[in-house]
């Protein structure tokens, strides 16, 4: 799995969304970044799925933009009006071409949950995706500020 982040040249307060291409193309999280939707169809023409971690602003603010464009289908936790399929702690969830487990993280928001790849926790190849000021080093996740984005 290669995501790649679509918000990364965002000039406003937004999430890290990320992109994965593949058998699934997914979009994780929509973000708040006018023209998100541009920079995905640079990378994919048809996206299959949005699937969201939680829905404060930053991650949903360009979700009815991705949505419109690409007659994708909404997964999420929460309720949301657009969305097709809930998801729930333990579901499995295709993100590109790799299975996921959705595991559900209450504390930064009420309906938050990560995506982990099927090699777990602690393989060395393991991978977690999660947003919303969830630890990840050397920064929160912010793409505000030169000190807080991600690489």
């Amino acid at each position: 799995m290669e995501p790649i982040t679509v918000t990364a040249d965002a000039e406003e307060f937004t999430c890290n969304a990320y992109l994965v291409p593949g058998d699934a193309p997914t979009l994780v999280d929509a973000g708040a970044m006018p023209g998100v939707a541009d920079v995905v169809a640079e990378h994919v023409d048809d996206l299959d799925r949005v699937v969201l971690t939680h829905q404060h602003g930053d991650h949903v603010g360009e979700l009815d933009a991705v949505l419109d464009r690409f007659d994708a289908t909404l997964l999420a936790y929460g309720t949301h009006p657009r969305r097709d399929v809930a998801i729930e702690d333990g579901d499995e969830v295709l993100i590109g071409d790799e299975p996921c487990e959705v595991v559900y993280t209450p504390g930064h928001a009420a309906d938050h949950v990560a995506f982990m790849g099927e090699n777990g926790s602690t393989a060395a190849t393991s991978w977690c995706i999660t947003t919303g000021r969830s630890r990840t080093a050397p920064s929160v996740g912010r793409t505000s500020t030169d000190s807080h984005a991600n690489g």
